[in-house]
């Protein structure tokens, strides 16, 4: 039965996601089940696919094809979710309504003057209210849109995966931890010639490269005015416990070191 998941006020049920039909791991025990064989041959080769990592690969197999079933089910759900939330006003909207002089509490909370709370008594909602609904809306908004286009990415591949491993149409990904010449083979580090990791992608994997822009970006247009407010002021107490440096070293280090930029190459 589904799950209920929330608070009192907003009481969701969890999707149930369709088992997959065919399961790899499955189908390869009722295979060696059925083989006509004593038990103790059998229960051989179930050992022996768990001692060279087929059992674990069949696993991982069926994993994957659970995971884009997941993902699939994810994205749909909250590209309806998106379109949802879009159709409500922003913030910056209710703010161009009304245009009243208005301060922030504590909270975050728009605090109005009471000519505006009286002059919308008619409504279900004060403007206070109205704010705090658009600002909570356009949290969810913020956080959908930036999971999704992660999301997909993250889809594309693994059905790209999984239809490589159906078709048999060889490796896409390849990684090494080290590589390193015939001599320092089997010698653990790898020794003196041994050179970066190996990592190849396919043709078209972006990964996190767009991310990675939108970040050298704002590094770049930030980075003179961060550098002048450290040498003036430092670094803030918290961020100085955890560096473990003191005040002289870090104003030091942020006015010579290293480009921002330069750290996401």
């Amino acid at each position: 039965a589904p799950t209920k998941v929330g608070g009192k006020r907003d009481v969701k049920e969890e999707p149930v996601l369709p088992l997959p039909s065919h399961s790899w791991h499955g189908s390869t025990l009722a295979a060696i089940d059925g083989l006509p064989w004593p038990e103790y041959l059998r229960e051989f080769v179930r050992l022996a696919c768990v001692c060279r990592g087929a059992d674990k690969a069949l696993r991982i197999r069926d994993g994957l094809h659970r995971a884009c079933i997941a993902l699939k089910a994810s994205i749909s759900q909250m590209e309806v979710a998106v379109t949802a939330l879009s159709e409500h006003p922003t913030p910056e909207e209710l703010e161009e309504e009304c245009p009243h002089p208005h301060v922030f509490d504590a909270h975050g909370v728009v605090e109005y003057p009471e000519s505006v709370n009286n002059a919308d008594n008619t409504t279900s909602q004060t403007p206070q209210e109205k704010m705090a609904n658009a600002i909570r809306l356009r949290r969810h908004f913020n956080l959908l849109t930036g999971c999704l286009p992660f999301l997909r990415e993250v889809l594309l591949w693994l059905e790209a995966i999984e239809t490589a491993a159906a078709t048999d149409l060889g490796r896409l990904f390849v990684a090494g931890d080290a590589r390193c010449d015939a001599r320092d083979r089997g010698r653990g580090s790898g020794g003196a010639a041994a050179v970066a990791p190996a990592l190849c992608v396919p043709p078209g994997f972006e990964g996190g490269r767009a991310e990675d822009a939108v970040f050298r970006r704002v590094a770049e247009e930030y980075e003179v005015e961060m550098r002048q407010v450290l040498a003036k002021e430092g670094w803030p107490a918290h961020i100085l416990e955890r560096r473990g440096q003191d005040s002289s070293q870090a104003i030091d280090h942020a006015v010579h070191g290293t480009n921002l930029a330069e750290k996401t190459d």
